[in-house]
């Protein structure tokens, strides 16, 4: 794998579409040095218990294993739940430590759930 460094990041107002990042074969980038593997949807809103279970076994044994040696990296999941023992669920019941950071974006607008958005100084 190609080694690319990030030299800045700077928020730009844009109309543009947003793109998953997709770089070949391989779904492991760097990102300012951290290594980052990124699962986007792994479960389907049509799958059956069988290939849900498959998901989550392929979760447990192999994903963990995407990161360097030592377990040095960030494994990010995005996905759209679709059953209670989904990859999210799955993982958030075997995170006994708390350790998933979670962004909860939900379909609809929900008061009970308002939060503060904070504008980061762009350069």
């Amino acid at each position: 794998m190609k080694r690319k460094v990030i030299k800045s990041i700077r928020i730009k107002p844009h109309n543009a579409p947003v793109y998953n990042i997709r770089i070949a074969d391989n779904h492991n980038y760097f990102a300012n040095g951290i290594l980052v593997h990124n699962c986007d949807d792994p479960n389907n809103a049509k799958e059956s218990e069988v290939t849900r279970n498959a998901t989550n076994d392929w979760l447990s044994r192999v994903w963990p294993s995407r990161l360097n040696p030592g377990g040095i990296g960030v494994n990010v999941l995005v996905q759209q739940r679709t059953h209670e023992m989904d990859a999210t669920g799955f993982s958030l019941s075997r995170d006994e430590n708390k350790q998933i950071v979670q962004v909860v974006l939900p379909m609809e607008f929900e008061i009970s759930r308002r939060s503060e958005t904070i504008a980061l100084a762009s350069e």
